[in-house]
């Protein structure tokens, strides 16, 4: 079995501006370093084999927090990158909603039919996901460790992947993957499956439970 550490990246100035950030890049806020040191700590005893992050800044950014200064590989995956926004990056979503009130609405609340005039659409980014993610496991051997940080969109698109479930409720589903949170997948007999999603409780968590085998 391969485990899958999957992080999304802490906070940035455009997430907290409220600005669709995509291709584009902001750095880190405070409080987006704390959660990424913090949970660097509490993964800090686990033997990584390798460690494959979206090419963003902000990604990048989180990776040398959590890994601070640990001597593993870091791959750059572009497959990995967050959804492209097109015209909306960098835009604030309420000025969006205002200037492209139906494609707002798909974007948000039906995004199976949601399809962009620039960037990507869900499904889009689904494929390129799930296609990394099958390159990663299948460069690595069972009892590997493998630490992946990536972005919002993509993770989540990767759990509905990994779930085998639609992607019709993609932002209002049962599915949360906030800044900095930990998801931890596995691998096994070509089979991905979950032990649990966007964690941010990890301050509260011990070794036995972050590296626990429970499918849910």
């Amino acid at each position: 079995m391969i485990r899958l550490y999957i992080v999304r990246h802490g906070k940035t100035q455009w997430n907290t501006e409220s600005r669709m950030q995509g291709w584009k890049d902001t750095s880190l806020v405070e409080e987006g370093i704390h959660l990424a040191q913090l949970l660097g700590r509490r993964l800090a005893t686990i033997d990584f084999t390798a460690v494959y992050t979206s090419p963003s800044g902000r990604t990048l950014q989180t990776t040398e927090l959590l890994l601070n200064g640990r001597n593993i590989p870091v791959n750059k995956e572009p497959l990995l990158r967050e959804m492209s926004f097109g015209m909306w990056e960098g835009k604030k979503k309420e000025t969006i909603r205002k200037q492209f009130s139906d494609e707002y609405e798909m974007f948000w609340n039906k995004p199976h039919l949601y399809k962009a005039k620039t960037g990507e659409n869900y499904l889009d980014v689904q494929k390129r996901g799930l296609l990394g993610l099958k390159s990663i496991v299948m460069k690595h051997s069972d009892g590997d460790n493998v630490l992946i940080v990536s972005h919002c969109i993509m993770i989540k698109s990767l759990i509905y992947s990994m779930k085998k479930e639609a992607i019709d409720e993609f932002f209002w589903g049962k599915y949360s993957v906030p800044n900095g949170s930990l998801t931890v997948a596995e691998f096994h007999e070509g089979e991905f499956s979950l032990s649990f999603i966007g964690d941010t409780n990890y301050s509260k968590l011990d070794e036995n439970i972050i590296c626990r085998n429970k499918n849910d």
